[in-house]
């Protein structure tokens, strides 16, 4: 066990404890490290929360870059994110000239819209192998790929499992705790170019309560939406995801009023896919009548929604080819004028052409308000 005088890696998040001139750096990590160095390419950090990974990461990443290494922070930690705000993947690029700040600036992201894996797999794991790409393509060589700390159970080994036949990494870092983490390493222990690394967790990684991760959470949004502006936004002009609007036929005047008599309220916009069908109103509606709703448009499910619940759902807003431009949150929607407010720190809205709808709600200060009415 050693104990180096290394300032400027201590985490963000507070995971360890000590002075704040010294950290604790095991020689597990150490000659994890200098294997890497040995073979550079994508390494993948796995550890429970409050295992230490962003700690271990930001060691990592100066021993290689003091080696002379170029390395790319991929930071999939979607709910204590480092690099940009919660609920999007960061990439940042640090190089031997420059030294690593606590909240590296992301060269991009890839919005996932959620703080918390579960429902939301597809995303990350492609906004992921997306980011590594990028990475790799723009002369990193070294790739640090840090983790949820979701690591419990089959949904936790189907995420972890999955990301990594994606990424295919010639390293993977297990900071585990006994072997918490073995139930995961043996779907991929053996595979082809894989090298596994299980290093130890440092005794001083401190507990953080939940209170204490809603609160990093909530600064890092403040903080994000500290410089934002609030822009008018035409429907027309727009593609949706993840509330798939204009998608289906929209529904005409008399359709409305037949949809209305069952909810009880003069739907604001409606439209009806294949399968599934979408409106909107303004206020409460009648939830009992929603079979008859399914009936009227002749689809299997219906999602109604009324239109004051969606204030305060965060966006993802890109441009026209996909990429991804900065977080929005919505202030006001207005499916009849056909117009959406978005307060976003994006100064040119001009080239925003997709609007992703994310999957939680909160207030400019960073205040979590909860799921969004989509969910």
């Amino acid at each position: 066990m050693g104990v180096a005088s290394v300032k400027s890696v201590v985490s963000p998040k507070g995971e360890m404890i000590g002075s704040r001139s010294e950290l604790e750096i095991l020689p597990e990590w150490v000659h994890a490290a200098e294997m890497v160095l040995g073979q550079p390419g994508v390494v993948v950090l796995l550890g429970g929360s409050d295992s230490g990974k962003t700690t271990l990461g930001r060691i990592l990443t100066e021993i290689w870059t003091t080696a002379g290494r170029t390395v790319g922070l991929v930071d999939g930690d979607i709910g204590q994110s480092s690099i940009g705000p919660p609920t999007a993947i960061g990439l940042a690029f640090i190089s031997p000239k420059n030294p690593l700040p606590p909240h590296p600036s992301p060269l991009t992201m890839y919005f996932v819209g959620s703080t918390s894996p579960p429902g939301h797999f597809l995303p990350l794991i492609l906004g992921t192998q997306s980011l590594v790409q990028t990475a790799i393509a723009q002369g990193a060589e070294i790739v640090l790929v840090d983790t949820t700390g979701l690591i419990q159970g089959a949904p936790a080994a189907s995420l972890k499992w999955h990301k990594l036949q994606a990424l295919r990494p010639q390293h993977v870092l297990a900071l585990q705790r006994e072997d918490e983490l073995e139930p995961i390493l043996r779907l991929v222990e053996g595979q082809s170019g894989l090298e596994i690394h299980r290093v130890p967790v440092s005794s001083r990684v401190v507990h953080r309560t939940q209170a204490a991760r809603r609160a990093f959470r909530e600064g890092r949004f403040r903080e994000y939406f500290a410089s934002a502006v609030r822009h008018d936004l035409e429907w027309k002009d727009l593609r949706f995801s993840r509330l798939w609007l204009n998608t289906g036929r929209r529904l005409d005047r008399d359709e409305l009023k037949v949809v209305g008599v069952s909810l009880q309220t003069m739907p604001l916009y409606a439209e009806a896919g294949e399968e599934e069908g979408l409106v909107f109103v303004r206020g409460s509606f009648s939830r009992a009548a929603l079979y008859q709703v399914r009936n009227a448009l002749q689809v299997s499910d219906v999602l109604v929604i009324d239109v004051e619940e969606l204030r305060g759902t965060l966006l993802g807003l890109h441009d026209g080819d996909g990429g991804f431009l900065a977080l929005g949150i919505l202030q006001d929607f207005d499916p009849e004028g056909g117009t959406l407010r978005v307060l976003s720190p994006l100064q040119d809205p001009s080239r925003i052409r997709g609007v992703a709808f994310g999957s939680l709600r909160l207030e400019a200060s960073g205040k979590e308000l909860g799921d969004a009415p989509w969910r």
